[in-house]
């Protein structure tokens, strides 16, 4: 699945300062709850529900593919109510940066 996948475009160096679990209630053909830890510059990925997420995103599978695969920006939907977030809406900003592939 797509969120899985977005460990191995974790940016070590953009997180240097972050500490953080991302939640994902995700809906359509690849529903599911998951999450993503951010630690000590290193990123992992769960499943299920993280009893205290700094963000949660609920996504359509289908928008977020989108968004992974750069068909799409990721502000777009956002704004236009395809997805929606909550919590940190600064973790929410960085995520671009956190994800960018660059090791």
């Amino acid at each position: 699945m797509v969120i899985r996948g977005m460990t191995m475009t974790f940016n070590p160096e953009a997180a240097a300062n972050v500490q953080a679990v991302i939640q994902f209630a995700v809906s359509g053909k690849q529903s599911g709850n998951l999450f993503i830890t951010i630690k000590n510059s290193k990123c992992e990925f769960g499943e299920g529900l993280h009893p205290q997420p700094n963000l949660t995103i609920k996504t359509p599978s289908e928008i977020w593919l989108a968004i992974a695969n750069k068909e799409i920006d990721g502000q777009q939907p956002f704004m236009e109510g395809k997805y929606t977030a909550e919590g940190d809406m600064a973790l929410m900003m960085n995520l671009r940066n956190l994800f960018s592939g660059n090791k």
